[in-house]
């Protein structure tokens, strides 16, 4: 198995129902699957696990796997708006001013811009108002 930052990679069979409620589900909330799917599933399995325990075993912990953190597109959108708003744009912004809180705090490369503009629009952090011009919502 591979493991990345923590995490392991695990493999399980589910119905192809289940598979494509779920996949359908990610996709509303995240826009796509990469974060947001491991996100959705070890939520869900943090959830059962709580349900299943023994009812006398009751950490402090179990609070903590309930909530196993946003998907890190998620948490790069929320810092852009954050620079944004920092920097005097509390409604609406224009491009120029994306790319700027985009340098400080993701990168500056134009498909990185244009990446986390687009999951910003998808996650309904922002809305266009006009062609040059988006909103905060």
């Amino acid at each position: 198995m591979k493991e990345k930052e923590g995490k392991v990679a695990v493999l399980v069979y589910i119905s192809k129902p289940i598979r494509d409620k779920l996949y359908k589900l990610v996709r509303q909330k995240y826009a796509t699957l990469r974060g947001g799917l491991s996100a959705e599933v070890e939520a869900a399995l943090a959830h059962w696990l709580q349900l299943h325990e023994d009812p006398a075993h009751t950490n402090a912990h179990t609070a903590v796997a309930m909530n196993p953190g946003l998907p890190r597109a998620q948490t790069a959108v929320n810092s852009i708006i954050l620079w944004l708003q920092r920097h005097g744009f509390t409604h609406q912004f224009t491009l120029n001013e994306w790319r700027k809180a985009c340098a400080s705090t993701v990168g500056a490369d134009p498909r990185t811009v244009k990446k986390y503009l687009q999951l910003a629009e998808a996650f309904g952090r922002i809305k266009r108002v006009t062609a040059a011009v988006w909103e905060i919502v």
